[in-house]
């Protein structure tokens, strides 16, 4: 069994990407994907995952999540902004 870590920082992005033309499943079309892209470190180690969703998903990451992982000396931060094509830097670090 592995001992408990400390997490020292969550950090995640969002980044929408165009499809090459609308796509839809019969009871909604789009035409882009947001991939959220999240990077966690503790214990000398760090770890990423990442999962198709909305851009809030990388707000309540680090707003909510990474505090509650963080208890109790650290709390999240959390500011985000959404340009096309572009990544989106949900929030600094969890520190």
């Amino acid at each position: 069994m592995r001992p408990d870590v400390a997490i020292d920082s969550v950090k995640a992005w969002a980044f929408e990407i165009p499809t090459d033309r609308p796509e839809a499943d019969g009871t909604i079309a789009w035409d882009s994907t947001t991939l959220v892209l999240v990077e966690v470190s503790g214990g000398g180690e760090v770890g990423i995952g990442y999962t198709c969703s909305s851009a809030a998903t990388a707000g309540l990451i680090c707003c909510k999540l990474a505090a509650a992982a963080s208890r109790p000396t650290r709390t999240g931060s959390c500011s985000s902004s959404l340009a096309a094509g572009s990544p989106i830097k949900a929030a600094a670090s969890s520190r």
